[in-house]
């Protein structure tokens, strides 16, 4: 069988609020569990805080402003905008370019929760 086809439960148990689950491929979950060994996963929420930074106190945002001022890995970057987006913290507007900003104060809340656990 293929490991792509295989599903596994993944909960996240925060301290707050109820928890988290998704549904990933094995291949995926077993991704997110080296990440989790080997700590590599810091350089998103890394690229996150620089995304959020480009993003604060805007309430719409140009999505070449966030690519050239946030780092040079572009696809972090991206994941980071497709992080935040799930979150409902900004909307992609990607047929102009533009991200709007949902909520600045849970974006500002966020990047308080994230820098200070790095």
């Amino acid at each position: 069988m293929n490991l792509n086809s295989k599903k596994v439960k993944i909960q996240f148990f925060f301290q707050e609020g109820a928890p988290i689950e998704y549904e990933l491929s094995e291949i995926d979950a077993m991704e997110l569990e080296a990440y989790a060994i080997t700590r590599v996963h810091k350089r998103l929420l890394r690229r996150t805080l620089k995304v959020i930074e480009n993003l604060k106190n805007k309430g719409e945002v140009a999505l070449n402003y966030v690519l050239e001022n946030s780092g040079s890995r572009s696809g972090d970057i991206y994941n980071a905008l497709k992080y935040l987006e799930y979150k409902n913290l900004i909307k992609l507007k990607k047929d102009i370019k533009i991200i709007e900003i949902v909520s600045q104060t849970e974006l500002n809340d966020l990047y308080s929760q994230i820098y200070q656990s790095l």
